[in-house]
């Protein structure tokens, strides 16, 4: 019987240290759930998890991998991944929220953000783990547009 308050207790300090943060992480730095690659990887580790050989092209000062499925890789000058983008047709939700969702819905399940409007877009910055900044873009229709993972 003390095993199963032991349990009880544990999976109340759990829910506890969980509010007021963005929701679970993979666990994995860099990579919140959903998110297709993690921060900091290299071109190889992006080539095999995003399932392609496509290697990355120089776009100005950046190099980038694009996969037609709404993924977008940029890497650094030492090629590790320093931004993802993540545009329709991409649906896996990452931390909860996909592309597509009602601002409503993403402020309900992330909660309260670091908040940039413009007339065209606001912008929700939320800090998953120390070395994510994660922005979901929502547009005028209220609907989440684009998401960004960044250092």
């Amino acid at each position: 019987m003390r095993y199963a308050g032991l349990v009880v207790s544990a999976t109340l300090c759990m829910l506890l240290a969980g509010c007021g943060t963005p929701g679970p992480a993979s666990g994995i730095v860099g990579q919140p759930n959903g998110a297709p690659v993690r921060l900091g990887a290299t071109v190889a580790e992006v080539q095999k998890a995003l399932n392609t050989g496509v290697e990355p092209q120089q776009r100005g000062a950046a190099r980038e991998i694009v996969v037609t499925s709404g993924i977008k890789v940029l890497f650094d000058a030492n090629l590790k991944v320093s931004t993802v983008r993540l545009d329709a047709p991409f649906a896996t939700p990452v931390m909860g929220v996909a592309i597509g969702d009602t601002e409503e819905g993403m402020l309900a399940r992330l909660g309260t953000a670091k908040i940039i409007r413009t007339p065209e877009q606001t912008a929700y910055t939320y800090f998953p783990d120390a070395a994510t900044m994660l922005t979901y873009v929502v547009n005028p229709q209220r609907k989440v547009e684009t998401i960004f993972l960044e250092h």
